[in-house]
């Protein structure tokens, strides 16, 4: 299928996801048909990111890793595709749940029946994922990994520039 339909296919889900899927506008509030407008313009991989980061669509992670892996590999083209493949998918899973696992992505924990700052992310709500819980999730050796510090770089900040762009066009179109 091609992009445009696969695009075609995802705003029809969307609309029908809606609540009463109507393709009715109303110029006072901001309804379905004007999210699944601006969504169209905005960058695919970008509304992918955002339907995986909300929960909207659960192709949305596969598509996701699918098309970031063969942009990886036009930029990177001496490298292994399974290997690109399982950079990516841990690059989109660390970008997508990227909140901590010990406060729940709140920055906060009880201690002692009080509210205290969270000890793992210190606050911060992010997970950071280390080297090792890369080679451990990738099943990579170490040195690998490292020497893969930079392209794992790239891809964080390719996905990062993907969804700003989303959430650009959304603010944009939908004027807020």
């Amino acid at each position: 299928m091609s992009i445009r339909g696969l695009v075609m296919s995802n705003l029809r889900e969307a609309l029908a996801g809606t609540q009463f899927a109507s393709l009715e506008s109303d110029p006072d509030h901001e309804v379905a048909i004007d999210r699944v407008h601006a969504s169209a313009k905005a960058d695919y991989l970008g509304v992918l990111l955002w339907k995986s980061k909300n929960g909207l669509e659960a192709s949305a992670l596969s598509n996701a890793t699918r098309i970031m892996t063969a942009i990886y590999l036009t930029r990177y083209k001496r490298e292994e595709p399974d290997f690109a493949r399982r950079l990516v998918e841990q690059v989109v899973t660390e970008y997508i749940f990227n909140f901590c696992l010990t406060c729940r992505g709140t920055g906060k924990v009880m201690a002692d029946e009080l509210l205290a700052q969270c000890p793992s992310c210190e606050g911060s709500r992010i997970r950071n994922y280390t080297d090792a819980d890369r080679c451990k999730m990738m099943d990579v050796s170490y040195p690998k990994i490292r020497h893969s510090a930079h392209k794992f770089a790239w891809v964080h900040n390719y996905l990062g520039s993907a969804d700003k762009s989303v959430e650009y066009v959304l603010k944009e179109q939908l004027e807020r």
